[in-house]
């Protein structure tokens, strides 16, 4: 496509670009302090508050838990729900490695979104900020680049960096160590090696838990700085273990597994998963949730995988499963739990399953019978999000929403689409279930204790608020409450006879509580997901491992009858460590505090230091506190805001204006551009959706000056641009070529092609992967003969002036996975159609082009790449595909003793490669064929395990390839064709960010001579 971004020299896997979609337009609100910078929605003031609120502590917990903090003030973007996500990928590509010498200058951004809960966003705040931490710390430099070196952050495993960013943002709470135990006490694992599989993040935070409990506090700080100072993670871990690391993660496997096993109070062992229990195959994919129907003959459940979202039914009788529907997650979504959608859940009286999730930037109900039909598909347009739903009657919703940063429970009512409100504060409400034979509704909420005092922050060990089961009726006295902050509330379901069945944490573990008619309440053993069928009082337990769905189903009578006797108030190894830990504080904080009361000052303190020091550091402190506070009056319209500015100078060799050249104007040859260095320069606003660049083209040789500029705006679904482009090309002399103007005077050999070139673009997302693109553009070319000698000062310019429309289909599902590799499928079809308006004929040409690329790693990261191209062009005039060579070749070879026609009937021309082995002009025609084959070879990181200090040595990759190519001239008469195959070695590598390729060929299976390649190329 002509009016693609222009080209620059490859690189190493740079990040990918993904389509994004925009369904809503919001107002943005900006708040600014010194510190911190925070944009919200216009009507979404209270997530601006929190956030005002909470930064102080979580920025101050952070330089104590990694003495290191943001040097730069963080811009912080609040998103009203989590599904609007979805719509954005700020900030998403800023990790690309760039080639040298790169400079990019970029702030701060940390995206996060209110799902429905307080404390959840607390949390991902102070993840964001930690990221935001880590990244800073291990950032790349250009002095890296220039030396050569690994970065250190390159070579930290997943793993090990996800676990450590949210050790220090939240430690290791009870809801982890609850997933971790689960897995072990499910059909389980072997090693430590298969739970980073199952869940590298988890894994991770497990590692440095353990690290802490096994050797001392400060092991996980000492692995930071350890990383920080260029150490791997094998060299850092022995600083600290005096182990390996195999010797270590075998060691973290043996603590947990004894851990577990100690406790000894889950209902479902491995023993009992293994017998008695109903296995379900399903779809390859994590399950996240399952709810089974009223009569216990259906199971609805939610996979994720590949990044999609799909919901089933499957009939437990027979096995038999429908496929209900799918969505698509981001690309960008780095992990399956971004949000809780899809939500299910079954109707109570009738076997229909209702299904929210969200889809073109709302959310949609749908219904479906047992069978999998959809019965009915609305709209809830007045919420923002949905955290969970169950049924309150027949017809109506009791929904746990949120809108306007405010969770409340409501009833809504699909027919009328209206909402009746059951809370209105500001109070996190979450979880309702509704008793049908009295009408009350029972929800869990934290509910405010003090009217004006306000949560504090995540490292304190009570809350002013109470946790636990409310009544709709009556919220002033709740069923059950907690104000620790270990303590959480969730899973209640309303059984038949009315008692509530639910989960606690009093005990350091998620535990099962029973709360009878009459209003006592007893713990029982640990928690297992579960499913509840109300006609029958059947408890469907359930897990999955592998393509497998394990559950076993329990009458609640006779499950609930297991309980007595059973001690379940028993205190986990989590919750004694947790105590000691606060205990050591408190001592700690009581040792400090006495010996500052009872330390009298030195003389040199009393020389030096003011007396009233203490109060005058506690005044500033204050001052500053104060400074950070939320105001509303200091509340104003976002403006226009540049975000990221950069500067690039690079080796370049290809523009999007040379795809196609005039074949008139630039007199039958294709101009190979000659290297040389674009400074490009850009920025774009802070949600970019507003794109500017500017580039200039340093002389090299005989060649003009470029430059361009060029505005993309990507506010709405549908993103547009503008272009301009100027150009200067100097054609070869070729004393050969016979061309000859209006009067039969043969054309000078030195001459200039200056263009100018126009276009506005459009492109139009279909999937986050696939696209539709059309450019149209005005070129126009003035073709200068310089005035070497007398004979040349007679020759009038050559003028040329065309129409140039393009249409282009896109699809790219490429996953990088080392430097250089990629795993997936690739493809782009293409429609150009030009039409003269000045110099040429008036007839349209049109060309259409295929290119599709599969790439598939075949052992390890040993890759097999296949690439397929094929052109067609016609109309009275035609498209000359011209073929030879390499992208972005440094050894530029042309076949001399071709010389094109100024008769043929040529209107544009352009250059396919790679055809390797032979030179430029060797196959010509207007349709073409090319197969491209190549097998890579990871040498040091998949043959040879050895490493140097060095990234290009470490990168190389060596190849063998195939290519193999057919080209004819249809418009000849007879038409023949000429066919052309090569085969031979590679070798390429990464050496300051751009790819080095050296490509030696045979041309043909009987040739003894050699043809060499060196391009900047992948």
């Amino acid at each position: 496509m002509l009016g693609t971004c222009f080209a620059t020299a490859q690189q190493g896997n740079a990040a990918l670009s993904y389509n994004r979609f925009q369904y809503h337009t919001y107002r943005w609100q900006s708040f600014h302090t010194d510190a911190f910078h925070i944009y919200f929605p216009r009507g979404y003031d209270s997530l601006c508050a929190f956030t005002v609120r909470e930064l102080p502590g979580i920025r101050s917990l952070l330089k104590q838990r990694m003495t290191t903090e943001l040097d730069r003030s963080p811009h912080i973007i609040l998103y009203p729900a989590t599904d609007q996500l979805y719509e954005t990928n700020i900030g998403s590509l800023e990790s690309a490695s760039h080639t040298l010498p790169t400079v990019v200058l970029k702030g701060n951004r940390l995206v996060v979104a209110y799902e429905g809960s307080y404390d959840a966003l607390r949390l991902q705040l102070a993840e964001a900020m930690t990221r935001a931490v880590w990244e800073e710390q291990f950032e790349s430099g250009i002095r890296e680049q220039l030396k050569g070196t690994i970065l250190v952050h390159h070579k930290i495993p997943d793993w090990c960096k996800e676990g450590m960013i949210s050790w220090f943002a939240r430690g290791w709470t009870i809801e982890q160590e609850d997933q971790l135990q689960r897995s072990f006490t499910q059909p389980g694992f072997e090693n430590w090696q298969e739970v980073i599989a199952f869940q590298p993040k988890l894994s991770g935070t497990a590692f440095c838990y353990y690290l802490v409990k096994r050797y001392y506090p400060q092991a996980v700080l000492q692995l930071y700085q350890q990383l920080r100072k260029k150490k791997d993670v094998n060299r850092a871990i022995r600083l600290i273990t005096k182990k390996t690391l195999p010797e270590t993660l075998s060691d973290c496997f043996a603590f947990y597994k004894e851990r577990f096993q100690a406790e000894g109070s889950s209902l479902l062992t491995r023993t009992d998963w293994d017998s008695s229990i109903i296995r379900l195959k399903h779809p390859k994919g994590a399950l996240k949730k399952l709810e089974v129907s009223a009569d216990g003959k259906k199971a609805a459940y939610v996979i994720y995988s590949n990044k999609q979202r799909t919901i089933y039914i499957t009939d437990l009788a027979s096995n038999e499963t429908v496929r209900l529907t799918s969505y698509k997650l981001p690309p960008w979504f780095g992990e399956l739990s971004k949000d809780v959608y899809p939500v299910i859940q079954w109707k109570r009286d009738k076997q229909e399953l209702g299904v929210i999730y969200p889809a073109k930037g709302n959310l949609v109900l749908k219904t479906y019978s047992a069978t999998g039909t959809e019965l009915d598909e609305r709209t809830l347009k007045q919420v923002d999000g949905v955290r969970s739903v169950a049924f309150f009657d027949e017809h109506q919703l009791l929904l746990a929403a949120y809108r306007k940063g405010q969770s409340d429970i409501v009833v809504y009512d699909p027919r009328k689409n209206q909402y009746r409100a059951i809370t209105n504060d500001r109070d996190d409400d979450s979880n309702p279930v509704a008793d049908q034979r009295s009408g009350e509704v029972f929800f869990l909420s934290n509910r405010q204790l003090k009217k004006e005092h306000h949560d504090v922050s995540i490292n304190k060990d009570s809350l002013y608020r109470a946790q636990g089961i409310f009544r709709a009726s009556n919220l002033k006295q709740p069923l059950v409450t907690d104000t620790s902050a270990y303590i959480h509330w969730d899973q209640p379901r309303l059984l038949r006879d009315g008692s509530i069945l639910a989960t606690h944490t009093r005990y350091g573990q998620e535990r099962f509580a029973y709360l009878n008619t009459s209003g006592s309440f007893k713990t029982l053993l640990s928690y297992q997901p579960f499913s509840y069928s109300s006609k029958n009082n059947l408890l469907h337990f359930y897990a999955s491992r592998g393509d497998s769905i394990y559950l076993k189903t329990i009458a609640a009578d006779e499950w609930l009858a297991r309980q007595d006797g059973v001690p379940a108030d028993t205190v986990t190894p989590w919750l004694l460590d947790y105590r000691s830990d606060a205990a050591l504080r408190a001592k700690e904080d009581s040792i400090l505090k006495a010996v500052r009361m009872n330390s009298e000052p030195s003389f040199l303190e009393g020389v030096l230091k003011p007396r009233n020091s203490s109060e005058l550091g506690q005044q500033r402190k204050d001052s500053i506190y104060q400074s950070l506070q939320y105001d509303a009056a200091r509340i104003q319209p976002y403006v226009l805001q540049l975000h990221s500015a950069y500067f690039m100078a690079r080796v370049n060799n290809d523009y999007f204006i040379n795809r196609y050249q005039p074949y008139q104007s630039y007199q039958g040859q294709f101009k190979f551009p000659e290297i040389g260095g674009m400074v490009q320069g850009g920025f774009t606003d802070l949600f970019e959706d507003h794109h500017f660049n500017i580039g200039y083209r340093l002389p090299a040789g005989t060649e003009g000056s470029d430059f361009f500029v060029y505005y993309q705006n990507t506010k709405k679904k549908t993103d547009w641009g503008i272009r301009y482009f100027r150009k200067v090309e100097t054609l070869q002399p070729d004393p050969k070529r016979d061309w000859k103007d209006e009067n039969g005077n043969e054309y000078p050999n030195s001459a200039k092609v200056k263009t100018h070139y126009y276009e506005l673009s459009l492109h139009h997302p279909l999937s986050y992967y696939a696209s539709i693109d059309f450019n149209t553009a005005f070129r126009k070319d003035r073709t200068v003969f310089l005035a070497t000698e007398k004979y040349s000062l007679h020759f009038a310019p050559v003028k040329a002036a065309w129409s140039i429309n393009t249409l282009s289909y896109h699809y790219n599902k490429l996953r990088p996975t080392l430097p250089m590799l990629y795993q997936g499928f690739n493809g782009k079809a293409v429609l150009d159609v030009f039409a003269g308006l000045q110099g040429v004929a008036k007839d349209a040409v049109y060309g259409t082009s295929i290119h599709l690329q599969y790439h598939q790693p075949i052992y390890k990261y040993i890759t097999a790449a296949l690439s397929l191209k094929g052109g067609h062009s016609g109309g009275k005039q035609k498209l000359l595909y011209n073929m030879g060579g390499v992208d972005h070749n440094l050894t530029v070879r042309t076949d001399s003793s071709v010389h094109f026609s100024q008769d043929a009937p040529y209107a544009f021309q352009t250059l396919v490669t790679p055809l390797r082995g032979f030179p430029q002009n060797s196959l010509f025609g207007n349709q073409y064929t090319l197969l491209n084959a190549d097998i890579y070879f990871p040498v040091f990181q998949t043959l040879v395990p050895i490493e140097t200090n060095f990234s290009s040595i470490n990168q190389l990759q060596l190849g063998v390839f195939t290519d193999v190519a057919y080209a004819r001239e249809g418009w000849r008469a007879p038409a023949t064709g000429q066919s052309r195959i090569a085969y031979g070695l590679s070798a390429r590598t990464l050496l300051a960010g751009y790819s080095i390729r050296v490509d030696a060929a045979l041309p043909n299976p009987y040739s003894s001579k050699v043809r060499w390649c060196l391009s900047v190329s992948q």
